[in-house]
């Protein structure tokens, strides 16, 4: 049952606003409040709703931390992080990777050089 709500999850990373919406239905059918909440807000967003996404992504993200889903909840701050870009809030945008980096237990390689990069001291 995981495999596949990660997967749903990082794959809102990509998704169109037309998937983002068409994947409304299925957040009723999922058991974990903190997916079913990111998918709503990813939804949100596609309809540019963006202060109702925004907050429906830190409530997920919130979740995710209590469950101590680490990973999902990187992939939920990257999501709120695109959104702040494309909002051109960049300083917002940049808090939201670093939140996100900062809980990773265990980075994947990727995410390593990301942390270098996003807290990198001058």
């Amino acid at each position: 049952n995981e495999v596949p709500v990660r997967s749903l999850v990082k794959a809102l990373v990509s998704a169109t606003p037309a998937t983002r919406i068409a994947l409304l239905p299925v957040a009723a059918g999922i058991v974990n409040p903190a997916v079913r909440q990111a998918l709503r807000a990813s939804a949100q967003q596609a309809l540019k709703h963006f202060p109702e996404a925004i907050s429906g992504y830190e409530k997920a993200a919130e979740a995710l931390a209590r469950a101590g889903e680490d990973q999902m909840r990187v992939q939920v701050m990257q999501l709120l992080s695109a959104l702040h870009l494309r909002r051109f809030r960049f300083i917002n945008a940049v808090k939201a990777l670093q939140s996100g980096l900062a809980g990773v237990k265990d980075p994947t390689p990727r995410q390593r050089l990301m942390k270098k990069l996003l807290f990198f001291r001058l």
